[in-house]
């Protein structure tokens, strides 16, 4: 009986440690995988979103005008909706 407990109390403390590495690749994943979620709303927002849907949310004001500019230029290549046209 106490090999049978001494063996568990064994596996159960070099479980630990490989919790920790597990716990790590865990974050790691999550982390990547939150950026890529970040970087396709971006790209959705500045690129896949209709002109109608953007003017309709963003247009109506200055502000939210300058807004959308100034996030889809920081994000993207892009001018943004509301740029004056280059000449």
């Amino acid at each position: 009986m106490r090999i049978v407990v001494a063996f568990w109390l064994m596996m159960a403390l070099a479980a630990c440690g490989q919790i920790q590495d597990i716990n790590r690749e865990i974050a790691k994943d999550a982390a990547q995988g939150a950026d890529e979620v970040l970087a396709i709303g971006e790209w959705t927002v500045c690129w896949a979103a209709s002109v109608g849907s953007v003017r309709r949310r963003y247009g109506p004001t200055v502000e939210g005008q300058e807004a959308y500019n100034d996030f889809c230029a920081q994000s993207t290549p892009s001018t943004g909706l509301f740029s004056e046209p280059e000449q």
